[in-house]
């Protein structure tokens, strides 16, 4: 026999003891490769289960949460229709107490007015006819009236922000009505006495002084000429009544 043949011989030998433990590695490794897939498949299903218990744990929270909501809401509501029925209570008393208070200043309104009255007549005098001061007077009791309202019904309904607006408001219109009539009587004034001037009722003071002392000797005044007694000099007929010599 050659030695190649023995070489052959010898190598098919070996791959035949081989062959047995080759197939015990592969069986092996694929009952490993099984086992692992096995876990796979438990952790996978593990997980599955868990999402499932942890989305209905989320459902159900989500589902008390909104259970709460609910609850707090409708007591939110029936809190606020409580709340909105008293303001609607204290509103309705509030709205009685004004409707009072403007029923007693409508019973009082002529005798305001009567009041009113005779003091723009103690302080104006004949000025009182006068139609700038008139109409003067009528915007400003206009206005005053106005804003008197608007604070009442803000002190009514505790809006205390437009109830300070509204006085200092009102301490504005009494300032700016004092400086416009005070205007007003110095041109009425100045325009009564240049009606006087040129109607002749306003004396001038020197033609006064004489008038005023005619009247009361009852003498018409004559002309300061020489006495025949004492010439060159005034007689006492010429001297006018009410001066001395």
């Amino acid at each position: 026999m050659k030695v190649h043949q023995i070489a052959a011989v010898l190598g098919a030998a070996a791959l035949a003891a081989t062959a047995p433990a080759q197939a015990d590695d592969t069986d092996k490794a694929k009952a490993e490769v099984k086992e692992q897939r096995q876990e796979l498949k438990e952790q996978r299903q593990e997980t599955k289960e868990k999402l499932k218990e942890n989305r209905q744990e989320l459902q159900n929270e989500r589902k008390e949460a909104k259970q709460e909501l609910r609850a707090k809401e409708q007591e939110l509501n029936k809190e606020a229709k409580e709340a909105r029925k008293e303001l609607n209570e204290e509103a309705k008393e509030e709205r009685k107490e004004l409707s009072v208070a403007l029923a007693k200043l409508r019973e009082t309104r002529t005798e305001r007015r009567r009041e009113l009255r005779a003091e723009l007549r103690q302080k104006l005098g004949a000025n009182l006819q006068n139609t700038a001061i008139r109409e003067e007077l009528r915007t400003h009791a206009s206005r005053i009236a106005r804003l008197n309202q608007i604070k009442r019904i803000a002190d009514a309904e505790e809006k205390d922000k437009i109830e300070d607006r509204a006085e200092k408001l009102i301490e504005r219109e009494n300032k700016r009505h004092d400086k416009q009539l005070a205007k007003l009587r110095t041109q009425a004034d100045q325009a009564n006495t240049q009606a006087a001037v040129r109607n002749n009722t306003l004396t001038p003071p020197d033609k006064a002084g004489v008038d005023k002392g005619n009247t009361k000797t009852g003498n018409t005044p004559a002309p300061n000429t020489p006495s025949a007694a004492n010439p060159g000099s005034p007689d006492k007929a010429g001297t006018p009544a009410g001066e001395t010599r």
